[in-house]
């Protein structure tokens, strides 16, 4: 995914330069696509797929603790009708 996205950002910049342009189109290839995969490396980017699986870690986890939430509350109504009912 990566390189194809880089590919294409440098064939973004290499279709404008002229088109004599010769080493130096071959050399500013070299120099995009470094400068480029660099950034892109810094920014810590994940794929869809990762995003994806995380997003339903994240949905389960939620429903465990609205799940935990309502049997803590039920425990605590329980706790205190009990309360009541002692002397």
């Amino acid at each position: 995914m990566a390189s194809g996205f880089i590919h294409n950002i440098v064939q973004e910049v290499l279709d404008k330069l002229p088109p004599g342009a010769g080493t130096v189109r071959e050399d500013a290839e070299k120099l995009v696509k470094a400068i480029v995969s660099q950034k892109l490396a810094s920014m810590e980017l994940i794929t869809r797929e990762e995003f994806d699986i995380q997003k339903k870690v994240l949905a389960r986890t939620r429903q465990r603790c609205e799940a935990l939430e309502q049997e803590v509350n039920a425990l605590l109504e329980n706790k205190g009708s009990t309360d009541a009912k002692c002397p």
